[in-house]
């Protein structure tokens, strides 16, 4: 086996060697596309006389590497193309499960993978826009898409996203099919969540969305109710086992849950601090809304209040401050700005 591989790699390296019209010669030719058959035929035969799976897998992906090796050689005719994509289909042939996931992906199955992204990634982002859903999120999709062809940048391009990105480009087109309706918009989180397109920019967008959804809910009243409703959309999602844009970061899915946690557990922890009788727990306070108002922006301005929004600020000076007679505060109270009430309390 190693000789018949010998051999097809020196007549490649002649070949290489040779002029231009030399090069035209049918007969060199046909002799490279006979050793490709034989070098296929010898693959068989070696890999059928391995004893265990283990040995299998080792031997497979040795052949294998050394195929992707000679096709990326340098750009060669086609009919010698052609023989050496067909020695590499004989020798996939039923084993592409033991190919090594984590394999840095060939410059030949590179760029048959970026012509797909090329091709089909406008035709998502188009739809995304068409239907009115979020632009953040196809923006992001088009970055993480972009960031796997770039060998600086993190993830590497394995083998495993030659399996992973035509799935996500094939679930992604579907919206381009779907008719516009009021679910289209967790259409597309489904399919993020579902396709684990963990890159944390994904996440981000959406974090910060909710954030900001979140926020006009506790002016409204409803923080609580919007956070029940995002935790059971998140836990009807079914991501798919094993797959992941990126395998070494957390699952969207975890990601989005851990959020929701955590915000609940803040908001459990400010109802627990309003409803215990402890009089430590509260300052009270005989001042009118209008005097703690102009208090906590004064204070909040100056900067003693060390919180990143003045709403989180206002938030965190209500779960203090208790009224006469128990009169809870509010942020929204505290942060609306009226200048004919402010004006006295200001003077």
């Amino acid at each position: 086996m190693v000789e018949h591989v010998r051999t097809l790699e020196k007549k490649l390296s002649e070949w290489s060697r040779l002029g231009s019209a030399d090069r035209q010669d049918g007969d060199r030719i046909q002799e490279i596309v006979r050793l490709t058959e034989e070098v296929s035929a010898a693959f068989h035969q070696s890999l059928a006389r391995c004893a265990t799976p283990d040995m299998l897998a080792l031997q497979f992906n040795q052949y294998h590497h050394k195929v992707d090796r000679l096709i990326d050689r340098q750009a060669w005719p086609a009919p010698i193309r052609q023989a050496l994509d067909r020695l590499l289909g004989e020798l996939l042939d039923g084993r592409a499960a033991l190919i090594d996931a984590d394999r840095p992906l060939p410059r030949h199955e590179r760029e048959r993978l970026q012509a797909l992204v090329d091709r089909q990634l406008p035709v998502i982002c188009s739809a995304i826009e068409r239907h009115g859903l979020p632009a953040v999120y196809g923006r992001e999709i088009r970055h993480a898409l972009r960031n796997l062809f770039d060998e600086k940048a993190l993830p590497e391009l394995t083998y495993r996203h030659k399996t992973y990105v035509p799935l996500l480009i094939g679930q992604a087109m579907k919206l381009d099919a779907k008719s516009t309706s009021s679910r289209r918009k967790h259409h597309l989180l489904e399919l993020l969540v579902n396709c684990n397109l963990n890159y944390m920019g994904i996440f981000e967008r959406w974090r910060e969305r909710r954030e900001a959804e979140i926020a006009t809910a506790v002016k409204q009243g409803a923080e609580e109710t919007c956070l029940q409703q995002w935790q059971q959309t998140v836990a009807h999602f079914n991501p798919k086992p094993g797959i992941a844009f990126d395998p070494d970061n957390g699952s969207l899915h975890e990601h989005m849950q851990v959020y929701l946690r955590d915000c609940r557990e803040r908001v459990d922890q400010r109802q627990h601090l309003l409803s215990t009788n402890k009089p430590w727990a509260r300052l009270l306070t005989k001042l009118l809304i209008g005097d703690l108002a102009v208090r906590f922006r004064y204070f909040f301005l100056a900067g003693d209040f060390d919180y990143p929004t003045q709403q989180d600020a206002a938030a965190a000076f209500c779960e203090v401050y208790e009224g006469k007679g128990g009169k809870r505060l509010s942020a929204h109270s505290l942060t609306k700005f009226d200048k004919e009430a402010l004006y006295a309390p200001a003077r």
